[in-house]
């Protein structure tokens, strides 16, 4: 039976979006992202925490965890976003877990939305132990694994290791559906775990 209270308890979101911005990505696959992490931050309400990292072979953060109060300025920041460089992962993921995990509260749902090809070189158990740690400490790792040459065997295992969801993403106009609906069911969960 449901609870009418349910939609009061919703737990905040908690969130990092992880963007790969190495060479690879130069073409409509890079405003495929920006478009899908557009989506998310129009889904996203005041109270949520989001940071945008982008990485190559090294990781920028775009915007440190804040409260999406001013999605103008995440919009801003993700459209500044420029392609380039080489691509190690375990920066990016580094990077947002030091961004996600001050925030990391009993109320809250923790949860890194990472977006790559998944062709890294040679961190790969880096990422893999990251992933590890940070699941026992409450935040989860999902994979979006864009275009046909993605390394799907290392973003499922990562997003295993991390408690999340490995999604294949075989056209730039899907990237959109995918992080929604990724995103969407965050929020279930947060209803579930409030029953």
């Amino acid at each position: 039976v449901p609870r009418p209270e349910l939609g009061d308890a919703r737990r905040k979101l908690n969130l990092a979006l992880v963007i790969d911005r190495s060479t690879s990505r130069r073409d409509a696959r890079m405003q495929g992202v920006k478009a899908a992490a557009m989506d998310v931050i129009d889904a996203l309400t005041p109270d949520d925490r989001l940071a945008v990292i982008a990485f190559s072979d090294r990781a920028e953060v775009i915007t440190a965890s804040t409260t999406v109060e001013n999605k103008t300025q995440f919009r801003s920041a993700l459209m500044a976003i420029v392609p380039g460089g080489g691509t190690e992962l375990y920066q990016g993921l580094s990077a947002a877990i030091s961004q996600i995990r001050p925030y990391v509260a009993e109320d809250t749902i923790s949860h890194v939305l990472l977006l790559t090809d998944g062709r890294t070189y040679g961190d790969e158990k880096l990422a893999f132990a990251a992933a590890a740690r940070v699941r026992e400490d409450g935040i989860g790792i999902s994979t979006f694994g864009i275009g046909e040459d993605w390394n799907d065997a290392f973003l499922d295992d990562l997003a295993r290791q991390g408690g999340g969801a490995s999604h294949y993403i075989d056209a730039p106009s899907k990237v959109r559906d995918a992080l929604r609906n990724q995103v969407r069911d965050l929020g279930a969960l947060v209803l579930r775990r409030t029953s």
